[in-house]
């Protein structure tokens, strides 16, 4: 999963400090919160600063033991020491939550290869049908927990179709890992 997020939005560390670094400057809009004039940036970044000086505190109190705040029993069972948290574990939090949940498509190569699999081995009309009763889609008849449909991976048809948009892979996905000069496997 980690080398899945990071091919779609893997941030070296500098990237990630960039990103922070450059909160105000990018958001100037003007803003006006309990009578104080700042902008949408300046307020992004107190936010984010006063957001990370609750969670150091947390983890200064659950390492204590003070104010009843508790250490997760893993993190002493697997020997995790906890670190302080910086304003880019913030933006590489919401990387993670983007990565996995609004990139969209996902596994299109491995999908793409299974359905020329499928037409290799039955043919173009019978290999597409068998494709289309295994694809994982929405279920039109499934319950819902809100009614709102969204604009979301939906497949054009008739003139909106190019049939130059369609790409089939050349190559197999593979898992190619680096090894940086931390040691550590990198995507």
């Amino acid at each position: 999963m980690d080398c899945g997020v990071a091919s779609a939005a893997g941030y070296s560390e500098a990237e990630l400090q960039a990103q922070v670094n450059n909160f105000a400057t990018q958001h100037p809009k003007p803003i006006t919160i309990n009578g104080v004039h700042t902008t949408e940036g300046a307020q992004i970044v107190s936010d984010a600063n006063a957001y990370v000086n609750g969670v150091n505190q947390y983890i200064s109190d659950a390492q204590s033991g003070q104010r009843g705040a508790k250490l997760p029993v893993e993190y002493a069972a697997l020997q995790i020491p906890l670190n302080n948290w910086k304003a880019t574990d913030i933006v590489a939090t919401a990387t993670l939550v983007q990565a996995i949940f609004a990139t969209g498509g996902g596994n299109e190569v491995n999908s793409a290869l299974y359905y020329e699999s499928l037409v290799q081995r039955y043919g173009a009309a019978k290999g597409a049908q068998l494709f289309a009763d295994f694809k994982s889609q929405n279920d039109p008849d499934a319950r819902v927990s809100i009614p709102t449909t969204f604009n979301y991976e939906h497949v054009p048809t008739g003139t909106a179709l190019s049939p130059a948009s369609m790409a089939m892979p050349l190559h197999p996905p593979t898992n190619t890992f680096t090894v940086s000069s931390d040691g550590l496997n990198h995507c």
